[in-house]
């Protein structure tokens, strides 16, 4: 049996991003060298599909998400086997 799904939901997206700038004081540099630190997150729509093929007593299924956000779109695919008990 073949099941066809749409999903769709609200997702909370948060990235970021440090870096430590050690050892960076070279003689004659023009500026110190100064770490960096951003963060973002953001809450928006989320949607997907899939397929899911069922032959007893395994399945297998494959999703599509994407995820709408303030700092880009994500996207996500996935491939799973899963079995029932």
């Amino acid at each position: 049996m073949l099941d066809i799904y749409l999903k769709a939901g609200i997702a909370r997206v948060r990235s970021s991003v440090a870096t430590n700038a050690q050892g960076c004081t070279a003689p004659g540099a023009p500026l110190p060298c100064q770490g960096f630190a951003y963060g973002a997150q953001g809450t928006r729509f989320a949607g997907g599909a899939g397929v899911q093929l069922n032959f007893a007593p395994l399945a297998l299924r494959a999703e599509f998400e994407q995820f709408s956000s303030d700092i880009g779109n994500p996207k996500l695919v996935s491939l799973a086997l899963t079995s029932r008990s």
